[in-house]
Formats: C-alpha cells, structure tokens, sequence
C-alpha cells in the first residue's frame, strides 16, 4: 500500500509538471486562454483525484500492524503536498482574477 500510494504521488506530481510548466511556457504565467484551459483543467482534477487516491492509501498504509511505514508516511507526504500546492495555487489564481 506504502509502494502504491508514493507511486500514485509521482505520477500526480508528473502530470501536474506535464500540465503547469508548458502552460507557463506558452503564457507566461499561471493564467490560460480558453483554448488551453480545458486541458489544464482536466488534468489538474486527474492529479488532484491521484493524489487523494494516494492519501488514502498512505493512511491504509501507515495504520497497518507489523509493516515497515517508510513509503506509507513519504506517500501521505508527498500527496498532501501535491493536494495543498493545487489548492494554493488556484486560490492564488482566484484571488488574481
């Protein structure tokens, strides 16, 4: 479960990173055209759905009796990260708009 749920937070954090930095990119900043704001969208809601996913398998993990919970607790870590930097990031956006 610890194994799955840090997987899960790399991958989410992949498609974050596959989805903020060609948008900064192209835009330069964290704002998009209608154009591109249903793909940056869909895939926020994808990683941010991942990551809960590995939340809640990092818990699974941690609680477990008689297991190691390295990956379990870096699991929690890292998906709480990636759920807390989505949240900031369109309160920032909110916040600007």
């Amino acid at each position: 479960m610890g194994i799955a749920s840090l997987i899960i937070a790399l991958l989410a954090a992949f498609i974050i990173c596959g989805d903020v930095v060609p948008v900064f990119r192209i835009t330069g900043s964290l704002t998009v055209s209608q154009i591109y704001a249903w793909i940056a969208n869909t895939l926020t809601c994808i990683s941010t759905l991942l990551a809960l996913v590995g939340f809640g398998l990092g818990i699974v993990a941690v609680v477990q009796k008689n297991k190691k919970k390295v990956f379990g607790i870096l699991g929690l870590v890292f998906n709480a990260l990636i759920v807390l930097g989505i949240c900031t990031v369109i309160g920032i956006t909110m916040a600007t708009d």
